[in-house]
């Protein structure tokens, strides 16, 4: 979304995955970004399916003081994810940020309940099914069946209006 309106990455959440339980916590409690990172190999993951299903090793973090984990992926090294982070941490505004989420990487109908709940005036979870009692649920029919969604931003502009969302917060 920031490469495609040429937009800095004000956003930690770049170049990495979060499994969608340790998300939904980190969104619950944003206060635990700031704390420090404790890099961990790959064979201490919570998530090890995850960590096995991707073609090249990464740096794996967990936020201080919890067991959170960010898989960096397109990271070359752990001091280079550390700075990334740190600075883009510091650069994040919740009171314009834009929170998105997806039905991959451990979703649940609960969290997407949890999801619904935050406090996040702009917010939007893509399915790959209905959900139609969720108020953030926008529904990709282009992965019917697939289990999850796949590049949604690639057709998110036919089922969200991202400028218009971005435009009602507060500047």
């Amino acid at each position: 979304m920031c490469r495609y309106f040429k937009l800095p990455f004000n956003t930690p959440f770049i170049g990495l995955f979060i499994m969608a339980p340790d998300y939904i916590e980190m969104l619950e409690h944003p206060d635990l970004l700031g704390r420090e990172l404790r890099f961990i190999e790959a064979a201490c993951s919570r998530y090890p399916e995850q960590v096995a299903a991707q073609s090249h090793p990464y740096p794996i973090a967990v936020i201080d003081g919890t067991d959170l984990e960010i898989h960096f992926l397109h990271y070359p090294d752990a001091e280079t994810a550390r700075v990334k982070w740190r600075r883009r941490v510091a650069r994040l505004d919740w009171h314009n940020a834009i929170v998105a989420f997806h039905d991959g990487d451990g979703f649940t109908p609960g969290l997407l309940e949890r999801f619904d709940r935050l406090p996040y005036p702009c917010k939007v979870t893509f399915v790959s099914r209905p959900y139609p009692q969720s108020p953030s649920a926008v529904y990709m029919p282009e992965f019917a069946g697939c289990g999850r969604v796949g590049p949604m931003w690639k057709f998110s502009d036919l089922y969200f209006d991202l400028p218009a969302c971005a435009n009602g917060l507060s500047h």
